[in-house]
């Protein structure tokens, strides 16, 4: 994920949260820590813990779990072998 990606997700988390504030030195430790994950999964992480919590998401609920990313990566596998496009819920 690239830089103003992670700034488009804290945006977002803030939009939902308007109490999650952040300085610039917690944006570089998300920014540090959210590199290595895709955006949209990021961002589908956000939207399903916002629908259960009243609270700001952790970076570690924003990365999501591996059982995630496992189903991510298999769901784009099969939608890349079989041409089809659907979507992931």
């Amino acid at each position: 994920m690239l830089k103003n990606d992670v700034y488009k997700i804290l945006k977002t988390i803030n939009g939902l949260y308007p109490r999650f504030d952040i300085n610039q030195e917690a944006a570089k430790i998300w920014v540090e820590s959210l590199e290595n994950i895709d955006y949209e999964i990021a961002m589908k992480n956000i939207k399903n813990h916002a629908n259960k919590s009243n609270f700001a998401p952790s970076i570690a609920e924003v990365r999501g779990t591996l059982e995630t990313k496992i189903k991510q990566s298999i769901f784009n596998d099969v939608c890349e072998t079989t041409g089809e496009k659907y979507k992931l819920i």
